[in-house]
């Protein structure tokens, strides 16, 4: 089954977004040919900005980023691990806590994500746009 749906996500700046996003069963897609390929892509005149995620349950996977430059015709990519981010974040969270600061992630941005995805979910139900509130 291949599930594709896309929109345009409206900033209040005025900026907007292309945000794609499938479940496409291909057996050898993606960058490392096992079926998935998730990964986040930021396109400009300027280059490409790739984002290629390890997986929950795969953390041995290097995740990476590519740059492409059109001013350079070339591509540069940095990769680092493995890492196990869940681990990561929990400590992280673990020592900001103790240390009497702010978590990196709060309990806003929870909400103001859940609040992104319900309203795109709302605005793809009523088929129009909606501001996110």
């Amino acid at each position: 089954m291949d599930w594709l749906t896309a929109g345009v996500l409206e900033m209040a700046n005025g900026a907007s977004m292309l945000l794609e996003v499938g479940w496409l069963g291909h057996s050898n897609a993606g960058p490392r040919h096992d079926g998935w390929d998730e990964i986040v892509q930021i396109r400009g005149v300027a280059g490409i900005l790739t984002l290629s995620a390890s997986f929950w349950n795969r953390t041995e996977l290097v995740p990476s980023v590519e740059l492409y430059s059109e001013a350079q015709r070339a591509t540069e990519v940095f990769a680092e691990g493995p890492v196990d981010y869940f681990v990561e974040e929990i400590k992280d969270f673990v020592h900001r806590v103790g240390a009497g600061k702010e978590p990196a992630v709060t309990v806003e941005d929870g909400y103001w994500v859940d609040n992104l995805i319900e309203t795109i979910y709302e605005a793809s139900a009523r088929q129009q746009r909606l501001s996110v509130t």
